[in-house]
């Protein structure tokens, strides 16, 4: 039995049941007891026993097992020291003996720490239970040793579950890596302060759930080595009250900055003035702690700087409130308008000690109070471009009309007749730019045609090469054989004199302007290419992403409207098309018009003769109260074989209807004219005139006609100017001749 005791490496012995007699021991035992193993033999359990449990008692516990007993027992070795050992003890028969198989571990280390530390327990219970928050004492394993009650309480564990643990048990799993690295700094350096100042700590309950925590710590020295005493406060209201408070911040900013606004506070007794993030965003600046009255002033444009600050001082001085517009300059050069309001705050003395305020970004609004007056300016512009077109037409139509009857005449040579047609051309021009007023006032009727586009550059070419200058060369290049745009042709026209203009401003110096028409194919798709291509200034990204706003415009004040490329657009778009645009700072720009092609064949304008054929006497009575028109026309008709009753107003047409020997079949009518207008004439002639045909003429489009309601859709209605065969096809067509 000896030999099988002496392969295990920890004390162990046979002990007789009936006196204690230590039958067998084995050398670790020997060596723990300081004696010869067989010195050990022989001798009792009373001669090592230390403690004042008598022999029978500590056999009464030891049969109590029920086959296995075990418990911490003092030994008192033959030194005089006492140890203290974790016992094992079972029955067992030896030599036809009871007796008891006795092993154990030398535990004395841990016990006398908990014995210190339990004499540390009892000096410390009644601070720490003092102590409103939750304490915990660790030493330098990381195991907790103490607990206040209102840690146990708090972290929710018996005192039994935690001392003895880890410190690890109450820091959340993904935080406990970051917890050692905190307790290892600590260890190098113990001394009162926050554990992990700066940064948010999390502790962990026993179920699970984890809270905001601050820590701090106190080093405590003694003999058995540097214990840690934590004070754990529980942070989670304050942290919900920072918590309201970031959201309502947040929300204030964001509310700040969806109304564009920023507030501020001026404390006289410190002379700092403080400004939200909406401030700083107002005014282009960096956040920061604060600034000062000369940072603020220092922002203000140049212009409105003495105004600014000679009213915060009245405010300051009169303790007024403060209420001003004015204008900022950010780093960059942008100039922003602002809105300050400010009201003087006071102490419960009736001191004043601050003006609270407010600022507003009004930029969008003073731009668009400015685009307002400005569109009303172009409305009244407009107004008047449509009185002076009408006016024009009217004179236009007389020019035109005496040209074609002069045309009829064979007494004039081929190099008269040549110089007439050129007349007549430049009528047909002039009634282009009445057209262009029209639209400017939105009076005219967009008049969708097959148009060549090669054919209208070669007819503005004259035009393009006097508005450029002389110090711009035009080339117009162009590709044969392209098929026709479906477009108004005054509106394409605008389109290439905009462009043309475009190009002129961004080479004050001079240069070169291309103007290039391509066909481009994929497939089954075609599309016609108008390019021009300046060498000017160009322009950056910033400019280019604007270029096509209303009102946006890079020349000075009063040197453009800022509609130029945003009509030119507006026109592109509708007749299906878009808009290329190309652009290098100092290397020119480029604009290509891509345009679809018209569904049908192009619209060829003849240059006919009248051909006016015999007529049987048909009575027209025409009325216009434009003397020259009115001559024209009846002049016309009558060449036509037509018998005319002329009159210059509505009560001189009623007058001669009502006389004539003849009655009128058909009348000729001008529709806006003083005291009695043309659809009123007609609806009075026709109630003594049954099956009148009416047609009338007006320098007037016909879509603002219809739109106020001057007349009913279903009117025949000749635009002025007309030419000849315009009027006579239409009264054959009414009169059922043609």
């Amino acid at each position: 039995m000896r030999a099988l005791l002496d392969l295990l490496p920890f004390p162990a012995a046979i002990v007789r049941k009936s006196d204690g007699l230590i039958l067998v021991v084995n050398e670790a035992g020997g060596e723990f007891l300081g004696l010869p193993a067989g010195e050990v033999v022989g001798r009792t359990t009373d001669f090592f026993y230390a403690g004042a449990q008598p022999r029978e008692e500590r056999l009464r516990v030891l049969l109590e097992g029920n086959g296995q007993t075990r418990r911490e027992t003092p030994i008192r070795l033959p030194s005089g020291e006492t140890r203290w050992v974790d016992l094992l003890a079972r029955p067992m028969v030896h030599d036809g003996a009871e007796a008891f198989f006795v092993c154990g571990t030398d535990v004395t280390d841990r016990h006398e720490s908990i014995s210190a530390l339990e004499s540390f327990d009892a000096e410390l219970a009644f601070l720490m239970d003092a102590i409103p928050d939750p304490v915990i004492v660790v030493d330098g394993t990381g195991t907790v040793v103490q607990a206040s009650h209102h840690a146990l309480a708090c972290f929710g564990y018996e005192r039994n579950e935690l001392l003895g643990g880890s410190v690890d048990m109450l820091v959340p799993l993904g935080k406990r890596g970051a917890h050692g690295v905190f307790r290892a700094a600590y260890a190098q350096h113990p001394h009162a302060r926050p554990m992990a100042a700066g940064l948010d700590l999390w502790a962990q309950r026993r179920d699970g759930s984890t809270f905001p925590v601050h820590v701090s710590l106190s080093p405590l020295r003694g003999k058995e080595g540097v214990l840690t005493l934590a004070v754990v406060r529980d942070i989670t209201g304050r942290m919900e009250v920072a918590d309201r408070l970031r959201r309502s911040e947040a929300v204030l900013q964001e509310a700040q900055t969806v109304a564009r606004m920023g507030h501020w506070e001026w404390a006289w007794e410190s002379d700092t003035i403080r400004w939200s993030r909406g401030m700083f965003r107002i005014f282009g600046l960096e956040p920061r702690e604060a600034t000062t009255q000369e940072d603020f002033l220092a922002t203000v444009h140049p212009d409105d700087r003495p105004l600014v600050d000679a009213s915060l001082r009245a405010a300051v001085k009169t303790l007024s409130d403060y209420h001003m517009d004015f204008r900022v300059v950010h780093p960059d050069g942008e100039v922003r308008h602002v809105q300050a309001h400010g009201k003087i705050s006071r102490n419960d003395y009736g001191n004043a000690t601050r003006i609270l305020g407010v600022v507003l970004d009004i930029t969008d609004r003073v731009e668009l109070e400015g685009q307002l007056r400005h569109a009303q300016k172009m409305e009244a512009v407009g107004q008047l471009a449509g009185g002076i077109a009408h006016d024009f037409n009217n004179l236009l139509t007389t020019v035109r009309g005496n040209v074609e009857l002069l045309l009829e005449s064979s007494s004039f040579t081929p190099h008269e007749k040549e110089d007439l047609e050129e007349v007549r051309g430049a009528v047909d021009r002039a009634a282009g730019l009445t057209s262009q007023l029209l639209t400017f006032s939105r009076k005219q009727v967009v008049q969708l045609r097959p148009l060549n586009v090669n054919t209208v550059l070669l007819d503005l070419e004259r035009l393009l090469s006097r508005t450029l200058g002389d110090q711009i060369v035009l080339s117009n290049r162009q590709a044969p054989g392209l098929p026709p745009v479906l477009m108004d042709r005054n509106q394409l026209e605008q389109v290439i004199v905009n462009l043309a203009l475009n190009a002129r401003d961004a080479m004050e110096a001079g240069g070169q302007l291309i103007v290039e028409t391509s066909l481009r194919s994929s497939g089954d798709e075609q599309e016609i290419l108008i390019r021009f291509q300046d060498t000017g200034h160009g322009m950056d990204e910033g400019t280019l992403s604007r270029i096509f706003d209303p009102f946006f415009s890079t020349k000075a004040p009063g040197k453009g409207t800022g509609l130029g490329l945003a009509t030119v657009y507006g026109i592109v778009t509708r007749a299906g098309g878009r808009i290329e645009v190309a652009s290098i700072p100092g290397d020119g720009t480029t604009f290509t018009l891509v345009l679809p092609p018209a569904p049908g064949p192009e619209e060829v304008s003849g240059g006919e003769s009248l051909f006016i054929p015999e007529r049987r006497h048909t009575t027209v009575l025409v009325i216009d109260d434009d003397r020259l028109v009115l001559e024209y026309t009846a002049t016309l008709l009558g060449k036509a074989g037509y018998e005319v009753i002329a009159a210059e107003n509505g009560a001189a047409a009623l007058a001669m209807a009502a006389e004539a020997r003849r009655k009128p079949e058909v009348v000729v009518t001008d529709v806006v004219m003083p005291n009695m207008s043309g659809p009123e004439v007609a609806k009075r002639l026709k109630a003594f005139i049954p099956g009148l045909h009416v047609v009338y003429v007006s320098a007037y489009p016909g879509a603002s006609l219809f739109r106020n309601g001057i007349m009913p859709e279903d009117t025949v209605l000749l635009p002025k100017p007309f030419r000849g065969r315009e009027l006579l096809d239409l009264l054959e067509t009414v009169l059922g001749k043609g």
